[in-house]
């Protein structure tokens, strides 16, 4: 009689377990499509902002190199043969109309409040090449970086002055 009882208290408690992991297997399911309904959305932005700076200053440079693109890690990627000259943070003068396009590009997407719920931040990354040391490409990635977000926020005061937290 004893076995009995702990079989059915362990068949209790199997079950219990079935329903906790049937409950947590719905959960998952739910937050991956969530997060999938997230990744639409992120790229649906950043094909917002590429196609309104496309519309302005075109899709390619004189050499048929596109200005903007969306890399496979979804974020937006500007021409950076366009933006500095090489071992250079100071922008080339065509930047300047990219980057000045990009502010408001970035204010008009901000400005939707769908889009702005859905965006945490919007971060900018400078890149350089291999050469030189690690201490010095990190400084000039730094100072490319600092130089295209301090250049959007005063080519376009709305954009620092609504959505400057964002950056």
């Amino acid at each position: 009689e004893e076995t009995r009882t702990e079989l059915s208290v362990s068949q209790n408690r199997i079950e219990s377990q079935k329903a906790i992991i049937a409950a947590s297997n719905e959960e998952l399911k739910n937050l991956r499509l969530k997060l999938q309904n997230i990744a639409f959305l992120r790229l649906d932005i950043l094909k917002k902002v590429k196609e309104s700076v496309e519309k302005e200053l075109g899709r390619y440079n004189e050499r048929g190199e596109e200005l903007v693109s969306i890399g496979d890690n979804a974020n937006i990627i500007i021409n950076e043969s366009m933006v500095f000259a090489y071992n250079s943070y100071k922008l080339k003068p065509e930047a300047k109309e990219l980057l000045s396009q990009l502010a408001e590009s970035f204010e008009r997407v901000l400005d939707d409040p769908e889009m702005r719920e859905n965006i945490d931040a919007i971060r900018i990354d400078g890149h350089t090449d291999i050469m030189g040391t690690s201490e010095y490409n990190r400084e000039l990635s730094t100072r490319r970086a600092t130089e295209v977000v301090n250049y959007m926020m005063s080519s376009n005061p709305n954009l620092e002055g609504k959505y400057g937290e964002y950056f």
